[in-house]
Formats: C-alpha cells, structure tokens, sequence
C-alpha cells in the first residue's frame, strides 16, 4: 500500500476528523490532509494528519478557493473530499458540482439535502416511508403558553425542544445555549422559543413527545450507500452512554454494536427509496411504550463517534 496515492481532504478539525484520518490510516497507512478555521490538539499533536488552518474556510468564497488551491498543489493525486461537521458537509455538497473533476465527493446532491437536513421536512419524508418518529409540532414562531399546553400539543410534558435546522441555529450563539432542550412546562417552552427567535434563528423550531429512557435507550444507525444509491455497509449501535454537557448532549460516548434486521431493512428501503449517496448517520430510540424504535434525524455524514 506504500504507493497509494490517494489523500483523503477532511474538512474540519475535530474529533470526527481524527476519527476518520484514523481509519484510513490503519487501513491504507496513509495520512489524512485536513483544512479547517484553527487548529485543535487532536488534529495538530498527531503523525497522521496534517493540518492547514484556513481562516474563514466556512464561507463559501474561501472554500472554494482553499479547495481549488490543494487540488492544484497535488496534481495526479486521487482527492477524497468528506465534512467532518453538518456545515461543512453541506458546503461540499453545495460545491458537489464544481469541484467534482478534480474530487470524489461522496455526497447527495443539494435538491435531497434540503429536504433531509431540515427536521421539519425530514418527517415529511418519513411519513411516505413508513419510517416512525416522535409525536412531532412545528413551531414557525413564538407562541403563547396557552398554544403549547399538552392538550394543544397531543403529547404530555415533559417534551423536547429543538431546532429544526442545527446548521443555522449554531450561527446564531447566545447565552445557555444548548443543543436540545428538555422542557417541563408550557411557560418554559415559551421562554425557551422566544430566546431562540431572538437570536435571529429563523427557521422553524420542532416540539417533540419525551421518550423515556435514559442513554441505554437510545441507538445510532449509519449507512454508507454506493454512487447508484444502494447500501452497501450498514452498522447499528446500542449506546451506553452520552455526553450531557449543554452543546454536546445527544453525541455518543460509548457503543455496543447490534443486529436489528427489521430496523437495518426499513432504513435500507428509505435510504435506497430516495435515492441516497454516501454516509447517512440516524439518531434513534427505543420506545418502550409501545415496542417501536423511532428516529430522530439523519446526518448526512459518519457520526463524529462513528470510530
């Protein structure tokens, strides 16, 4: 393997792109290059990826510009692009088409990551599919409490609080800012909704049944489907663990691989159903109320765990 001359281009820095820089070294020896705003320890203090701090590199202008920089650096060499961030999967997907001759990119195109990114449309998706999820609201706007009462929901509290696009709402910060919120009355929801709204987040917001369970409940799915749309690999895990710090609640910590046929079967269809290309990354839990496993998003990349 010492004359492979393939260099996988991770954007990002983080955990994710140690992780991946990780698998292809051990598997071809080879080292990863990675681009991303500044460096972090994982990425910089390792022998198997170099990294190249880009500032900037998460707007669309330098992008391309750092993209079309390496590829002319490294002439011959066959470049395997992968995010290793939701925004910076989206910004190779946006680019799938200009950079495609001198790239693999192993992504969707932009059409089918508009309506799987946003949650809202997602279980849209997955209602023609048969996929199950949590009892589901949208909300587009502040609302008054007495809207968002259990009666008016359809569900009892406590419920989850989330936003429908992750990628913009990180681009509006603000003080207990937290990735997902679990919300024990109608007051507090609305607190919580006007405080995102006021940030400027302007997509919608998505209200979701509380499924009980602590992090042994709770299973992530990821796929890897070829250039026709077909699954080739997919791997469940059982999680026994999460992070619980206010950003990094839901990330995974510790998983145990399981065979689920009947859940692998049903995400296969869908995944081959719309047409998908590349890593697919589902979020899921068990529902004991019912015996039902019900996802809660797709990523359109490995997980940042998915080690």
């Amino acid at each position: 393997m010492e004359n492979l001359n393939i260099i996988p281009v991770l954007i990002g820095a983080d955990q994710n792109c140690y992780n991946v820089a990780r698998a292809f070294h051990e598997e071809y020896g080879i080292v990863s290059h990675a681009m991303g705003r500044y460096a972090i320890g994982i990425t910089q203090n390792t022998s198997i990826v170099e990294f190249h701090a880009v500032e900037n590199i998460n707007t669309d202008e330098v992008f391309m510009l750092a993209m079309d920089d390496f590829a002319k650096q490294h002439e011959g060499a066959t470049l395997i692009a992968l995010g290793c961030t939701d925004e910076y999967a989206a910004m190779l997907i946006r680019h799938r088409d200009e950079l495609s001759d001198r790239y693999i990119i192993p992504y969707i195109d932009e059409p089918l990551m508009d309506k799987l990114v946003d949650k809202a449309d997602f279980y849209g998706m997955c209602d023609k599919h048969g996929i199950k999820y949590p009892k589901t609201k949208v909300l587009s706007a502040p609302t008054a409490a007495e809207e968002l009462t259990a009666d008016k929901l359809g569900f009892d509290y406590p419920i989850i609080l989330k936003p429908s696009s992750s990628i913009d709402y990180w681009h509006h910060p603000f003080d207990g800012m937290k990735k997902v919120y679990k919300v024990d009355t109608p007051e507090e929801a609305k607190r919580i909704a006007e405080t995102i709204f006021a940030s400027g987040y302007d997509d919608s917001l998505i209200i979701q049944d509380f499924i009980p369970g602590d992090d042994s409940r709770m299973y992530v799915l990821t796929a890897y489907c070829d250039q026709n749309a077909k699954v080739k690999m997919m791997c469940l895990g059982h999680v026994l663990l999460e992070e619980h710090t206010p950003k990094g609640i839901g990330n995974h910590v510790a998983i145990l691989t399981e065979y689920r046929e009947e859940l692998m079967k049903t995400v296969k269809m869908f995944l081959e159903s719309v047409g998908y290309t590349g890593f697919a990354n589902f979020d899921i839990k068990f529902d004991v109320r019912d015996g039902k496993f019900k996802i809660f998003e797709i990523n359109l990349r490995q997980g940042r765990s998915n080690f």
